[in-house]
């Protein structure tokens, strides 16, 4: 075995490891969480003065992701994949820690923040928190598929203990602080886990010279996944806002302590249990396929069940919670893996993306004080929505299944034969596990866009597993390779 494969091997047999550095960011994700905590305050004007601040925080934040945006724009779209500078990561930590001090205006006790001036830290705070997100995603694209799943599952986990233990240090002085604290470990793993990855090199350089394609070909891989996190984030707005909720009680799992880490402790279990069951597929993929929708859905009719049935309000915070940890796990590794697959500059679609997120979140926050109690109304034609994305997203994947198909497949292939026949060829001939993966996809007839696609990795490294594969066996074509896996 050359020293090149050697290489490869050992990544592929190491890419499946848990990274501690990379679990910071939920600590950056707790940040916003206990940022936009909400209880019952009393009285009429801090509640106003907290949904000001709130907005304020989204708003900011959607203004320097836009900027961003209009940054990976005038560059290479499909480049940029160069490590996030160690001044970006400090400076917008160090940025986020000041403007948190803006949430001293509705923390009991230091009401002394006059309000023109802590909505403007609000406003600091949101976009400093942006920016650390976006830099945390960067670091996140240089990790293999198959890490991103079980490191963001740790990772909200982690930001759903850290919430538990601001909501039980009540209000005043020692909650600012754990912001605070949270901000400070945030950035101290993220510059741990810049040194623990390396920069990638894109290769595909006939789509980076084309920045419409490769924004085009992002899309087509993220366009069901983002419906269902701009509805969610709608939703988590619409189900915040406290003027609203503090009288009609449409308040969901992220003011309930138990829910808090029960919900995602159950989506980390999903996570495990999906991962164990991806044999011949990407996790990511699986995930999409099986936890997501459900999840989407699950946050739709919560809200109008937790207000029918208020016995069972508990039992849906818990689903709440964990399906808001489903779709920011699915939309982040998402994210992370159209990085690698199209590829694109991670700063632009972590940029984008959260532009979309948090101007839905603010439309979420002011549309429950025009709308009232036909919220739940709104969630069930959101529902309704998200079913018929869904009818049209199975079609075209359909669709594009068999126009992948080459002809010569044949047509009494059973896919267990196959993979039986597979794992037999690949023991034999020594595969690493993410050739065995491309074996599967080869060998049922797939094109290496679909396989791409589905691995969520790039076409010319479906091409290098191939040209890997095909060494190892002896083989000189693709119709060498049906035929040995017919037995012919």
């Amino acid at each position: 075995m050359g020293a090149g494969t050697q290489e490869n091997a050992a990544a592929e047999g190491s890419c499946r490891r848990l990274r501690a550095p990379f679990w910071g960011v939920g600590c950056a994700w707790a940040a916003f969480l206990c940022a936009v905590r909400f209880t019952d305050l009393g009285g009429v004007a801090l509640p106003v003065a907290l949904l000001s601040d709130v907005t304020a925080m989204a708003l900011g934040a959607a203004v320097a992701a836009a900027a961003m945006v209009a940054g990976a724009v005038r560059g290479r779209i499909g480049a940029g994949f160069a490590m996030p500078s160690r001044g970006l990561l400090v400076g917008s930590g160090g940025a986020a820690a000041v403007g948190s001090i803006g949430l001293f205006g509705w923390y009991d006790g230091f009401a002394a923040v006059p309000a023109s001036a802590a909505l403007a830290l609000c406003v600091l705070f949101g976009a400093a928190l942006m920016l650390v997100a976006i830099g945390w995603g960067s670091l996140y694209a240089h990790l293999e598929p198959e890490q991103l799943l079980p490191n963001g599952a740790v990772a909200l986990v982690i930001a759903s203990l850290c919430h538990a233990a601001h909501e039980a240090a009540g209000f005043g002085t020692a909650a600012w602080l754990i912001v605070v604290v949270l901000i400070v470990a945030s950035t101290g793993c993220a510059l741990a886990a810049q040194k623990r990855v390396s920069p990638i090199v894109p290769v595909d350089n006939e789509v980076t010279r084309d920045g419409g394609r490769t924004v085009l070909r992002a899309l087509r891989v993220l366009w069901m996944p983002l419906a269902g996190a701009c509805l969610s984030c709608f939703i988590f707005g619409l189900t915040w806002d406290p003027i609203v909720s503090s009288e009609q009680d449409m308040r969901v799992a992220h003011q309930v302590w138990g829910a808090m880490v029960a919900g995602p402790l159950i989506m980390g279990l999903a996570v495990a249990a999906v991962s164990a069951r991806s044999r011949g597929t990407s996790p990511l993929r699986l995930f999409d396929q099986t936890v997501y929708p459900v999840a989407v859905m699950l946050l739709l009719v919560i809200p109008v069940i937790n207000q029918a049935f208020p016995d069972l309000r508990f039992a849906g915070n818990i689903l709440s919670s964990g399906s808001f940890a489903v779709v920011a796990l699915c939309m982040w590794s998402n994210m992370a893996a159209a990085v690698r697959t199209v590829p694109i500059a991670p700063r632009l679609v972590f940029s984008a993306a959260f532009v979309l997120f948090a101007l839905c979140f603010v439309a979420g926050l002011q549309s429950i004080a025009v709308v009232g109690t036909d919220g739940r109304t709104l969630c069930l034609v959101m529902f309704a929505v998200y079913l018929g994305l869904m009818a049209v997203s199975f079609a075209l994947d359909n669709r594009e299944e068999k126009a992948s198909l080459v002809p010569e497949r044949a047509a009494d292939d059973t896919r267990s034969y196959i993979h039986r026949r597979c794992d037999e060829i690949a023991q034999s001939g020594g595969l690493s596990p993410r050739e065995i993966d491309v074996l599967y996809y080869l060998a049922r007839g797939y094109n290496h866009a679909y396989i791409a696609k589905k691995l969520y990795i790039s076409e010319n490294t479906v091409r290098t597993h191939v040209r890997h594969i095909y060494g190892k066996l002896n083989l000189s074509s693709r119709e060498d390779l049906i035929d040995l896996v017919d037995g012919a």
